[in-house]
């Protein structure tokens, strides 16, 4: 039995899209920054019992982070994530916290909201500093880097 030219070319057509768009979207893994909004997939945060809905296309990639680091306050005991993004990131996030400034961003890693803190200004240099995270948490996202 011979196959139609055109059934092929269907099929390829469709092999060739599932490669192009098979990455984390595709398979609903949430990892990266994205805008908090009014509908869209649900997170709660694990120290909180608030509910927030995020857009289901990251504004910035994981894939951008190129360090991501601890810092202790020890004076007042609080933890800070340091992230230095690639150079690519770094334009992206320059748009990305100009567009948000006094809005809230969620920090999605595995398909857990770590933080959602706000953006207070332009972060044009590609250093982000998100503050007031607990100790387990700033562990686990710095973990998670780091295999």
């Amino acid at each position: 039995m011979k196959i139609p030219q055109y059934f092929l070319k269907i099929v390829l057509i469709t092999i060739a899209f599932l490669l192009i768009f098979s990455d984390n979207r595709a398979q609903n893994n949430f990892n990266g920054i994205y805008k908090v909004s009014n509908s869209g997939k649900a997170f709660t945060l694990k120290s909180d019992t608030i509910v927030l809905h995020v857009d289901s296309i990251a504004l910035l990639s994981i894939n951008e982070f190129m360090t991501v680091k601890k810092k202790h306050d020890r004076k007042m005991n609080s933890y800070e994530l340091l992230i230095t993004l690639t150079e690519s990131g770094t334009k992206i996030f320059a748009e990305v916290s100009e567009a948000n400034i006094g809005k809230q961003l969620a920090v999605i890693i595995d398909n857990k909201l770590l933080t959602a803190p706000f953006v207070n200004t332009i972060i044009s240099e590609g250093k982000i500093s998100v503050t007031g995270l607990e100790k387990e948490t700033v562990n686990e996202i710095v973990k998670y880097f780091k295999n």
